[in-house]
């Protein structure tokens, strides 16, 4: 497995570790008194990176026709599922993140 980072280091480095950096409440790990915020992932598919389908309001991406391994298939926030199969539901979008 060289020049490749576990699962568990990506989760780390992109959850847990900004989450105690910024010390933003409640964030960053699967636990009980945390907001349930979490992506369901199919490592079995790939995709490419469009920006006409990212959910950002930048509006570009230097990634930008990457092929990805993985692809998110739903994204859950404060335990309500706001995006899933490419659908968004936009009633259940976040409240304000809170520091420490």
């Amino acid at each position: 497995m060289k020049d490749k980072i576990s699962l568990k280091k990506v989760i780390s480095l992109l959850a847990k570790k900004p989450s105690e950096i910024l010390k933003i409440k409640n964030k960053g790990e699967i636990k009980l008194q945390n907001d349930a915020d979490l992506i369901v992932v199919d490592m079995a598919k790939e995709d490419i990176i469009n920006v006409e389908k990212l959910f950002s309001k930048a509006g570009w991406s230097p990634y930008e026709q990457m092929k990805t391994k993985g692809k998110v298939i739903t994204t859950i926030v404060n335990g309500k599922i706001v995006y899933d199969n490419e659908k968004i539901f936009e009633e259940n979008k976040g409240k304000k993140i809170e520091f420490r």
